[in-house]
């Protein structure tokens, strides 16, 4: 083939004079401040669709299963003939798009006339044949090349291995003009492709479909006839049939190099469901007043309601899947946003069933495409964070678990659940939602230990505690070692969790330097349990812990405080107790009995005195009665009374 080198350029250049109707004469004719302007304009010219690029680039010419190496080649060159066309309903001419489809053109047409000489297509209504093979397929009368190449009444198309890229180029100006509809006063496609003058393509062509005449009757034209009118009028087909008396509807043009026009019998028969007239709708009725029972006005407001429209919703989708998955008339990108919309109703309103069956339908359809489609990617979000998150907050403030649904949802879909609620829970200030997102993070945490704690150490506050009761539920042994480190945080909630997991785990030996820890934390609360705690587990090693705690604090301890503190040493060491509790309140020696009395000793006395058995307790209890006053001998009263119950309770039992 002998197409002769160009300039991507000049070409895009020359598409876009001819796209506005201007040629370079055009623009050559114009005064030097007119063209700066003309050609500002060309050049300005955007699309507001450049987002469909990939889309346009990757778009499938119905290449069927089954072609002869011959028909796949032309079915290449006609695709990428068809693109360009196309281009001109999406982009500027001078988008870098076009240039591309440019090239495609120069080399799917070289490569074909090399290898199989001329270029012959057969027009069908929604078909484009080589030989009897079909290589394009198209029903749909807005996007069928062959739809509008056979209205217009062209029947075959011929490109001869001599054709120039100039040719070509002029083929695809006429395709382009006619396909996008930009110039709608133009001539039919017959009267363009004769008006440019083709050496190296032919076209056979017939009148456009019209209404028919019956008046008209069948005639045919001689070769000397016909080209003594080509040299007397126009070159419109139709205009020469109406002049030689022959019915449009029975003529067939045809032009070739060796002649201007051929005029042959038609053969090709339009089918019967080809431009239909417009349907005659029957007058409009007048709406008139009908009274509506109560029941029947529930039952109409039923069908509007969210649970009534999610089953449309589903049955929408449900048919878009189905005819995507049999006809290449809807692609996956064509009804993607409607199922994210539809996902996202059906999370705000929380209808699992609803979303399980949405779930199910559509990863059916993308277990057919790979990964990374985006239909694989949007099954992906039905996980994803703002998903997972909606889902969580929908689960009503009476349920404190998360639905088994929850979990039949996550279990059927791609994507790591644990780091999204992680993520979740770390953004979320709800007390619902995160217990919810833990009990959840409890499921999907096994193994994943490493991450919780990784996570731990970023949160905060109650999140910090949520995470650590997870934490306890997923590896006991963990949460003790992560106790360690959260004692030193100044967070009530990160205190409280932490006893709460020494507390149900009173005997390990692991915890003895957290317990000692956190009866040294700034919170009250948070010292009295550690202390009851170390009172419990009645180890004697801790009596020296607790008599540093009570002489460090005594001025500053509160009667609950030092109460508790007397109780622990009472259940650690009675023996060592009662001693020291012998040496406060009775001191041998001057410098003893000189020491100013502790007020803080006194209360600690006193809960311990209450849980010794021995029978100078009780004479210790009585000795700091009468010594102290006020509100210290109120206690000592109350504790001998609760002492004596708990001694003959002992007894009887």
């Amino acid at each position: 083939m002998s197409i002769a080198v160009f300039s991507l350029e000049s070409a895009i250049l020359e598409l876009r004079f001819f796209s506005f109707g201007l040629s370079v004469s055009d623009i050559e004719s114009q005064d030097p401040s007119e063209q700066d302007s003309i050609l500002e304009d060309a050049a300005n010219e955007t699309t507001e669709d450049e987002g469909n690029q990939d889309t346009l680039r990757n778009y499938d010419f119905s290449l069927k299963a089954g072609l002869s190496e011959q028909a796949q080649a032309a079915a290449t060159a006609l695709g990428s003939m068809d693109r360009a066309a196309r281009s001109f309903t999406l982009y500027d001419p001078a988008n870098e798009a076009v240039s591309h489809f440019l090239k495609d053109i120069e080399v799917g047409f070289s490569d074909y006339l090399k290898d199989y000489g001329a270029l012959s297509l057969g027009v069908r209504p929604y078909e484009l044949l080589v030989g009897e093979e079909v290589i394009y397929h198209e029903t749909d009368r807005e996007k069928s090349l062959a739809f509008k190449l056979f209205r217009d009444g062209v029947r075959r198309l011929v490109v001869e291995p001599e054709a120039s890229w100039d040719e070509l180029l002029q083929l695809l100006q006429v395709l382009s003009v006619r396909f996008s509809g930009l110039r709608s006063n133009e001539d039919d496609m017959v009267t363009l492709l004769w008006k440019a003058g083709f050496k190296s393509i032919q076209v056979e062509a017939v009148e456009g479909f019209v209404p028919e005449d019956d008046e008209e009757k069948e005639a045919f034209v001689s070769d000397n006839e016909l080209r003594e009118l080509v040299n007397q009028r126009s070159f419109n087909p139709a205009e020469l049939a109406q002049g030689l008396g022959v019915d449009p509807e029975q003529a067939v043009f045809s032009s070739t190099a060796s002649g201007p026009l051929v005029i042959h019998k038609r053969e090709a028969e339009a089918p019967e469901d080809f431009d239909l007239p417009i349907v005659e709708y029957p007058p409009a009725i007048v709406p008139v007043y009908a009274f509506v029972e109560d029941s029947e006005y529930e039952r109409l407001m039923a069908e509007d309601g969210s649970g009534a429209l999610a089953q449309d919703c589903l049955v929408l989708v449900q048919t878009l899947v189905n005819t995507a998955q049999v006809s290449n008339r809807i692609e996956p990108d064509d009804f993607l946003p409607l199922l994210i919309e539809v996902r996202d109703f059906m999370l705000t309103q929380g209808q699992l069933n609803n979303l399980m069956t949405l779930l199910e339908s559509v990863g059916d359809y993308a277990a057919d495409f790979e990964e990374g489609h985006p239909v694989r990617e949007m099954l992906a979000s039905f996980a994803n964070k703002e998903a997972l998150g909606r889902l969580i907050r929908s689960v009503p403030a009476s349920i404190y678990e998360p639905p088994s649904e929850f979990y039949e949802l996550l279990d059927g879909l791609p994507g790591d659940h644990l780091s999204t609620l992680l993520t979740i829970l770390l953004q979320d200030r709800t007390a619902h939602s995160r217990r919810i997102t833990r009990q959840m993070i409890e499921r999907y945490g096994h193994g994943r230990v490493a991450q919780i704690k990784e996570t731990l150490v970023e949160a905060k506050g109650a999140v910090a505690a949520d995470l650590m009761r997870a934490l306890a539920q997923i590896s006991p042994e963990d949460a003790l070692v992560v106790t360690q480190m959260m004692m030193a945080r100044d967070e009530l909630e990160v205190l409280l969790e932490c006893m709460h997991l020494l507390e149900r785990h009173p005997d390990s030996d692991e915890i003895r330097p957290v317990l000692f820890g956190l009866m040294r934390a700034k919170e009250e609360s948070i010292r009295v349990r550690a202390i009851d705690l170390v009172g419990k587990r009645q180890n004697p090693e801790d009596f020296s812990v607790l008599q540093r705690h009570i002489l460090t604090r005594n001025l500053g301890m509160s009667h609950q405080e030092a109460l508790i503190v007397g109780s622990a040493m009472a259940r650690v060491d009675p023996v060592a107790t009662m001693a020291l509790f012998e040496d406060w309140l009775r001191p041998k020696g001057l410098l003893k009995r000189m020491r100013p009395v502790q007020k803080g000793q006194d209360v600690t006395a006193i809960g311990g005195l209450e849980n010794l058995d021995f029978e100078e307790a009780d004479e210790l209890l009585k000795l700091l009665a009468k010594r102290a006053g006020g509100e210290v001998y109120q206690l000592c009263m109350n504790a001998r009374s609760r002492r004596r119950r708990r001694i003959q309770q002992g007894e009887a039992s």
